[in-house]
């Protein structure tokens, strides 16, 4: 068989492969009601149902059915087709929808928690269950005929223990943007409700907050005509289209007409009431898109600060920025106070995406040795 492209040095022998019922047999074990119920996660792994706060009653008869999992088992998830496979480290139940594997050949289960996890079975997996991401269910005679990849324990040992450092730093990382992000929050919550305040150049305070309603700050414009034409988009297009959602840059277009140049703005959705700054040009995809811009007296960046420390949310569909925000009175400080807030919490910003950028090389970095430690 091939061999991987990336190799400590003092191994030398040949991996192989073995079809993966030579190496994990099927466990069936049930009547276990008395056990805890375990729930399967593609983000978090093996977990007590209850810490995923799922609370569902089941009847003694249907518990009877449940399959046990004890520590060192691998689940095979419904369904899944993104790494597929979880190791457990907890003893309990799970749904008999799931296949339960354990090795019955001496192998590192560290080692085949990361293979499992790696593009190179994902790929096998897609094509050994056809229709798997039309929902098709993944079931152990789908997985037996698999062949994967083995090699002598103390190198299956040796690339874990490699790799599981790697996830200590995207941890690591993990906590450090987390930790950043939470310093933002609770710096902003002082600010703007004034138990912070920044002072003058010369030291001197500033003026009391002032009350406003948010027409006198801000103006819209409708998105009309700059609604992208078409949405056939392509990366190596120039021109962004966004949505002021979670998805923000939905992809980029081609369209040389009604793009949006006009310098920094808001864009808004009138419906779901999320907002994002936008800083270069871009096209919409929604007329739900509300582009706002600041009158005279406002720093633009200072509102939307604003926006999110109010942490809004729309109850109903319906459109949001004539009936509630425009109306709305907001506390606002002078301008050259609101420049300083602005300044600062924009500071903050572009250390927590400096941080996200570590955390993605280091995501990066582990993608591309799954891809080149395992065949």
């Amino acid at each position: 068989m091939a061999k991987p492209k990336l190799r400590f040095p003092e191994f030398a022998d040949e991996w192989k492969e073995k079809k993966a019922e030579e190496l994990f047999e099927n466990i069936t074990i049930k009547g276990q009601e008395n056990k805890p119920i375990l729930a399967v996660t593609q983000d978090r792994g093996v977990l007590l149902r209850e810490e995923c706060g799922i609370d569902i009653k089941f009847d003694e008869k249907s518990l009877s059915n449940y399959k046990l999992v004890v520590p060192g088992n691998f689940i095979i998830s419904l369904r899944s087709f993104q790494g597929g496979l979880e190791l457990s480290n907890l003893e309990g139940i799970v749904s008999p929808a799931y296949t339960i594997l354990n090795n019955i050949m001496p192998v590192d289960k560290d080692f085949y928690k990361l293979y499992f996890k790696s593009y190179a079975f994902i790929k096998k997996l897609n094509i050994a269950v056809e229709g798997i991401r039309d929902g098709k269910q993944i079931s152990y005679t789908s997985f037996k005929t698999i062949k994967l990849p083995t090699t002598i324990i103390t190198e299956q040992q040796k690339i874990a223990d490699f790799l599981s450092k790697i996830d200590e730093k995207i941890a690591n990382q993990e906590v450090v943007v987390s930790d950043y992000e939470e310093m933002k929050k609770g710096l902003m919550q002082k600010i703007f409700s004034q138990e912070v305040r920044f002072k003058a150049d010369d030291g001197s305070d500033y003026l009391a907050w002032k009350t406003r309603i948010m027409k006198d700050c801000l103006k819209y414009e409708q998105p009309t005509k700059y609604i992208v034409s078409s949405e056939k988009y392509n990366d190596s297009y120039e021109t962004p289209v966004l949505t002021a959602n979670k998805g923000f840059v939905l992809g980029y277009t081609d369209d040389k007409d009604g793009i949006y140049d006009k310098g920094n703005v808001i864009i808004y959705d009138d419906f779901t009431m999320d907002a994002k700054y936008v800083n270069f040009n871009f096209k919409v995809k929604s007329s739900a898109i509300k582009i706002l811009t600041e009158r005279e007296g406002i720093n633009l960046y200072f509102i939307f600060l604003y926006l999110q420390n109010l942490k809004l949310q729309q109850a109903e569909h319906a459109r949001s920025y004539i009936s509630k925000i425009e109306p709305m009175s907001i506390n606002i400080p002078c301008l050259e106070e609101q420049q300083k807030i602005a300044d600062c919490l924009s500071t903050m910003d572009r250390k927590i995406e400096a941080e996200k950028k570590i955390l993605e090389d280091w995501k990066e970095l582990k993608k591309a040795l799954l891809q080149q430690m395992f065949v």
